[in-house]
This record gives C-alpha cells, sequence and structure tokens, in this order.
C-alpha cells in the first residue's frame, strides 16, 4: 500500500512491498501500486533518484522488489521547456527611433516565451537590452505586437511605447500592415503569378498550420504569390497574405495548395533540385522579407527591408 508522508507534499510515497509483489520489476510495481502515473513517468523518477529501497537510491528500473522491503519515492517537477533559440541565434536591429524597433528574427528563434519555451526567445532578448518596453500582447511578451513562426525568418516591428504599442496593433488589426514574405517552394509552378485561396486552420492533434475546411474550423484565407526565380524542381517566390489568421497563411499556402505541385522546401532541397537532383521533403521555410508600417505619430511609413537568412 502506499502511503503519502505529507498531505501537503502529494508527491511524496512510502510503499512496503507485499509479499505477492515479490520480484516484480520496480518500475512496474511503481506503476501498479501509485495511481496516476504512467509507467514511462515512473521511468523517468527512477532515473532522476527519486525512488529509494530501504534508504538507498536506485536507479535501475529493472530492479526487482522483494517482500516486506520499504520503497520512498519522491516524484519533482521535472523541467521541460526548451531553449526559445537555437545555437546562441541572435536577432538583427534594422531600424530604430523613439517609438518603435525593427528587427530581424533569424530562422529557428521563438518570438516570446510559452509553458513549453524559456530563454533566448526574441521578447525576452529585447526585454534585456530594452528595459522597460510596454507589453500590449501581454506581460510575458514585451515589446510584441505581432509574429513569426519560429521556422520563418523576417523582419517584426516592436513597440517601445505604450501609444506605439496600441497604434500598431490597431494597424494589424485594420490591415494596414503591407508584408512581403520569400520562399522557396520544391515544386514548378504553373503560374508567374496568382492567387492561393483556401481556408487555414491548426491541424487536430499537431501544432502545424496548415489548409483545414471551414466546417472543421479553418478561416479563410488569401495569398497572392509571384515568381521571381525558377530552379528547376523548385522555384522562389514572393507572397503577400491578404487576409487570414496571421503570418501561417502564406507558409500553410506555400506547403498545402500552391498551384502546380509546388511545396515549400529548405534551402538544400532547392539547390539539389536545381542541380536535378531528387531529394527527400523537410519541414517548409518561409523568410518575411520586407514589412511597411505607418510610423506611429509621424504619418509616414517606415519600409524596412529584411536581409534574407544565408540558409534561404
Amino acid at each position: 500500500m502506499a502511503l503519502r508522508e505529507n498531505e501537503g507534499a502529494p508527491e511524496r510515497y512510502r510503499i512496503q512491498v507485499e509479499p505477492e509483489m515479490e520480484g516484480q520489476r520496480l518500475d512496474r510495481f511503481l506503476t501498479d501500486s501509485l495511481e496516476g502515473l504512467s509507467r514511462e513517468r515512473i521511468k523517468e523518477v527512477v532515473l532522476d533518484g527519486g525512488v529509494s529501497i530501504d534508504g538507498a537510491v536506485e536507479l535501475r528500473n529493472s530492479t526487482s522488489v522483494h517482500a516486506g522491503t520499504w520503497i520512498d519515492v519522491v516524484v519533482t517537477l521535472r523541467d521541460r521547456t526548451r531553449a526559445g533559440s537555437q545555437g546562441g541565434a541572435e536577432y538583427t536591429l534594422l531600424y530604430e527611433d523613439a517609438d518603435i524597433l525593427v528587427v530581424g528574427k533569424p530562422a529557428g528563434m521563438v518570438v516570446h516565451p510559452s509553458e513549453r519555451v524559456r530563454g533566448g526567445t526574441l521578447s525576452e532578448l529585447l526585454a534585456i537590452k530594452y528595459p522597460g518596453l510596454p507589453s500590449p500582447q501581454g506581460e510575458d511578451r514585451p515589446g510584441i505586437v505581432h509574429r513569426l513562426d519560429a521556422e520563418t525568418s523576417g523582419v517584426l516591428v516592436i513597440a517601445r511605447t505604450e501609444a506605439a504599442g496600441e497604434e500598431l496593433k490597431r494597424q494589424f488589426k485594420a490591415r494596414e500592415v503591407h508584408k512581403v514574405y520569400t520562399a522557396i517552394v520544391y515544386g514548378e509552378l504553373r503560374f508567374d503569378a496568382d492567387w492561393i485561396e483556401e481556408p487555414i486552420g491548426r491541424m487536430r492533434g499537431s501544432e502545424r498550420v496548415g489548409v483545414l475546411s471551414v466546417a472543421n474550423g479553418g478561416r479563410k484565407a488569401s495569398t497572392f504569390y509571384r515568381t521571381v526565380e525558377r530552379l528547376g524542381q523548385a522555384t522562389l517566390i514572393h507572397c503577400e497574405p491578404r487576409t487570414g489568421p496571421h503570418a501561417p497563411d502564406s507558409r500553410a499556402h506555400g506547403v498545402d495548395r500552391t498551384p502546380g505541385g509546388g511545396r515549400q522546401a529548405l534551402p538544400r532541397q532547392a539547390r539539389a533540385a536545381a542541380a536535378g537532383r531528387t531529394v527527400q521533403r523537410r519541414p517548409p521555410l518561409a523568410a518575411r522579407r520586407a514589412v511597411d508600417v505607418y510610423a506611429p505619430f509621424d504619418g509616414r511609413t517606415r519600409h524596412v527591408l529584411g536581409a534574407l537568412a544565408d540558409r534561404l
């Protein structure tokens, strides 16, 4: 029977092995004895040093238990967060004034922290260099008024004052901001320019955004693309999302519905495709090439062209 040593610390248990449990594997015994903990979680607890048999720490899940012994279990919260950027990636400052910053976000950097992502995100790095940034989108998102997928490189506008944050939010909501994306699609496009009009949404059981019917929760989205260069089995295009939930519509449209069978590809694919080689499909890639916003207080348009990452 499992006994809680302290009602205030429900992750602490003390269990005595009954005669009928003699010889069982430790992980199996604990799974049968502790409700609410899967066998995989039990294995983690053992490997983390949270299990002792008669006072001695046991790190082997395969150890056999013996009748009459006491087993102490301490289930601690395991840190499951991941870093918000890869390989020490850094943003690039493209423009700065008293009201706004414009930065270039590299692919692989998350825009703001979440329950699963902490450390190295764009908003955390900005808050260190620019203390006191407003949080128009939430306390854990200083300066952020819009976003890009982690895999997408490109230009982001950052608010430096409360007034600028509110004005930029208004511009994005009113679709007054002009955004252009550059993408490489795997496949030869039928047309040099065309509209892609398909509803998109988050796929069930996944973080991926893709083409999804309205009946299944998708939202109407339109993207205009223009062919820049044909590379054999790949095509370099510019995309301009005109309607839709947010930035992923260009990526989702490129992956799932580009006319002529085009699918977004990583640079290695595009280079190999241009050389006439067949390559395996990998996750999609896009970069926000440029963004136009109205400077919040002087009426002028700020046009910032982001330098494309080397990986493009």
